[in-house]
């Protein structure tokens, strides 16, 4: 970060790693060098090791007498939760830290209901590897988007006065309006 940023504690978001290959993700650099807290899970813990990422917490699935130390020898400091659901593990932690946003980077398309037990208390952004979705609690959301975006929708949405839309494309640069009485996810292409 550099010296002409100042950042209010909490504000900047955690990051969830659950994929195999967390290094090819396009936006794995840029996401891990920003977030403060990083937590990874059994199939990202490897390679993030290897790639000499400071992992701050591992989810981990001890049931099967799998054991954390060799991955505490690379990383002391690493804290091992392997009890619970993720969401309510990831958001224990989070809570604990203060944070209230976190970014998951996943190899799962569309897989909104998992999502949301993360997102049940937090922000939540979701990186595929075709789309970034933004979590968006009831009420009404807003964003300036250029002409020509593809937007993709999960939930009951109503936007310029139509409900029921999966897709749709900005019209004209400027504020569009999405709202909602339920939880949505807002989902831009990444390519």
């Amino acid at each position: 970060m550099s010296s002409h940023h100042f950042v209010i504690e909490g504000q900047e978001p955690a990051l969830l790693i659950e994929t195999k290959k967390p290094l090819a993700h396009p936006f794995f650099e840029q996401l891990a060098g920003w977030n403060p807290i990083i937590i990874a899970t059994e199939e990202a813990i490897s390679e993030l090791i290897h790639a000499n990422v400071n992992v701050d917490h591992l989810l981990m699935d001890k049931s099967a007498g799998k054991s954390d130390d060799e991955y505490r020898s690379e990383l002391p400091h690493l804290q091992v939760h392997s009890d619970g659901s993720i969401g309510g593990t990831v958001n224990a932690i989070l809570k604990n830290a203060d944070c209230k946003h976190i970014q998951l980077i996943t190899d799962e398309n569309n897989n909104f209901e998992r999502w949301n037990t993360i997102a049940s208390d937090l922000g939540i952004t979701v990186f595929t590897p075709s789309h970034m979705w933004r979590h968006i609690a009831p009420g009404t959301f807003r964003a300036w988007y250029p002409k020509g975006k593809q937007l993709e929708f999960y939930g009951d949405i109503r936007i310029e006065g139509k409900t029921g839309i999966a897709e749709y494309q900005v019209s004209a640069d400027g504020i569009i309006e999405i709202s909602s009485k339920d939880q949505f996810w807002v989902g831009e292409p990444l390519y």
